[in-house]
């Protein structure tokens, strides 16, 4: 299964730079319900230059499916709207 990145997860005045947003790309998580099945679930980005970066699902985020996911580090800048596998 695989999300796209969505964003940090940001307040107003701190940025969680390894904490990240995202969004499913499959259309049966389109809910929070649907989402909260996902907790638990590893997360693996891989940069152009082809180092991985795991992560792990932690909540959902709002109501339309989008789920928190925290990495063991910061994401690169070019991270946000790429894709990431899901296992």
């Amino acid at each position: 299964m695989q999300g796209t990145i969505v964003s940090n997860r940001r307040g107003i005045n701190r940025l969680h730079t390894t904490q990240y947003i995202i969004k499913m790309d499959d259309e049966k998580y389109h809910d929070k319900k649907s989402s909260s099945e996902l907790s638990g679930k590893k997360v693996i980005y891989t940069t152009i230059g082809g180092k991985i970066i795991n992560g792990k699902i932690s909540t959902p985020h709002g109501n339309n499916g989008l789920v928190k996911v925290i990495f063991e580090r910061s994401l690169p800048g070019n991270a946000i709207k790429e894709k990431v596998e899901i296992k």
